[in-house]
């Protein structure tokens, strides 16, 4: 039986912002005719050059609703860090909305009908790109954590509702050091105390992807990995779940960490040498055959060598 919330359900919603100008307005009046009000919107802008701050200003002139945070730009956790900490006391739970994004009419109401306790709530979204539109919703008859693992979509936050005393309580923050899957480090840190997931099978946010993405291949993004690993297999063990199976393309691309000729030349040895260590220890339940990266992972600890090989590794790398 669902145990919903037995009191009222108080709304914030955090938009990061920098350099929004084109988007940010359209973003906003979409959260302003919700059919279910928000408590708040805490806009951040982070340092942004254009004219994204002055629009906002406006706009909260005429709506008490908004509230808006201007600071030197840091990034955009550092801007979801800057409205968590300021999140009004009334609130009960919150929604992130990037700002060139729009949300439908009922994507607030659909999170504050389904509250249940002890869940983290997720809906399905709507992804724009160009000219083709797709609405993403998954099979409530199948365990939707590994869809959403396997699609590529668990990292996003958007579609989700976290409850702020939870967040409070255990002090959870987006990691700024992280530039590529802070979202899924975000979402993984709340599920080690709310692991389990209540779906929603409907679309109410439009997604647009940029016609140009940021290009993250210059980024060192190793620790990320397996940090994000780590608290996912903490999450199988927990609902009894397989990792392999649940976490499937991840742990393709942790494995794939350890033969990248870059990661040797951004991480200390010690560092790789406590990321190998760790991926020896959260894998140990895998079939060895997961993949050719994991296969030579586990032959390298099995003839204890992984040292050597780190030491080579490092050595010819920064000649």
């Amino acid at each position: 039986m669902e145990e919903k919330s037995e009191t009222k359900v108080v709304l914030t919603v955090i938009i990061p912002a920098y350099n929004a100008e084109m988007t940010i307005e359209s973003c906003i009046q979409s959260l302003l005719v919700q059919t279910y009000k928000a408590k708040e919107i805490i806009v951040v802008d982070d340092g942004s050059k254009d004219d994204t701050l002055h629009i906002l200003t406006k706009l909260a002139e005429s709506n008490k609703t908004i509230k808006i945070i201007h600071q030197k730009n840091k990034g955009v956790s550092a801007a979801r860090n800057t409205a968590l900490n300021n999140v009004s006391s009334e609130t009960t739970h919150i929604c992130f909305v990037d700002a060139d994004d729009i949300v439908k009419p009922d994507f607030l109401s659909f999170f504050a009908e389904n509250i249940e306790k002890g869940k983290l709530i997720i809906q399905g979204f709507i992804k724009r790109y160009k000219n083709i539109t797709e609405n993403i919703l998954y099979n409530k008859t199948e365990n939707i954590l590994k869809q959403l693992v396997q699609e590529g979509d668990f990292g996003h936050i958007f579609d989700k509702c976290f409850d702020i005393h939870i967040i409070r309580k255990y002090n959870l923050h987006f990691n700024e050091q992280f530039t590529f899957a802070e979202d899924e480090a975000f979402v993984l840190d709340y599920m080690q105390y709310i692991p389990n997931i209540k779906y929603i099978n409907v679309a109410q946010y439009e997604y647009i992807i940029p016609t140009i993405e940021k290009s993250y291949s210059k980024d060192n993004n190793m620790g990320m990995y397996f940090y994000c690993l780590s608290k996912m297999a903490n999450i199988c063990q927990i609902l009894n779940l397989p990792l392999h199976d649940i976490y499937k393309n991840r742990l393709y691309r942790c494995g794939k960490q350890f033969f990248k000729p870059s990661n040797f030349k951004r991480n200390t040895t010690s560092n790789i040498k406590s990321y190998f260590s760790n991926y020896i220890s959260d894998t140990q339940s895998i079939p060895i055959f997961f993949s050719k990266w994991h296969f030579t992972i586990v032959v390298i600890s099995k003839l204890k060598i992984e040292g050597l090989y780190i030491k080579w590794m490092s050595k010819i790398l920064n000649r």
